[in-house]
């Protein structure tokens, strides 16, 4: 979530359209890189976004 919310964050400050599926897409690669969690799929699969 701090990933999330921190793309989230920059977006506004940069005054920028809010992309919450672009910020759960980068939190999401943050969790798959994590080391020692690469193949841990139930840790970051139950996380969707829908809508725009």
């Amino acid at each position: 979530m701090r990933v999330f919310y921190t793309v989230m964050v920059k977006q506004v400050k940069a005054g920028g359209e809010l992309q919450p599926a672009y910020a759960l897409h980068e939190a999401m690669k943050a969790l798959r890189t994590k080391p020692g969690r690469t193949n841990d799929f139930l840790r970051w699969v139950p996380f969707v976004h829908f809508g725009l």
